[in-house]
């Protein structure tokens, strides 16, 4: 409401550190994955 720059910042900031706590998780899962022959 009031455009200040630090409440932008503090957006921005709020959504890159959920879209990385995504990344994370996502990468939790993929690395939890058993070996497959090719790649023991």
């Amino acid at each position: 409401m009031t455009s200040t720059l630090s409440m932008t910042a503090d957006g921005y900031h709020s959504l890159f550190d959920g879209l990385s706590n995504i990344v994370g998780l996502a990468g939790s899962f993929i690395g939890d994955r058993p070996p497959d022959v090719e790649h023991p």
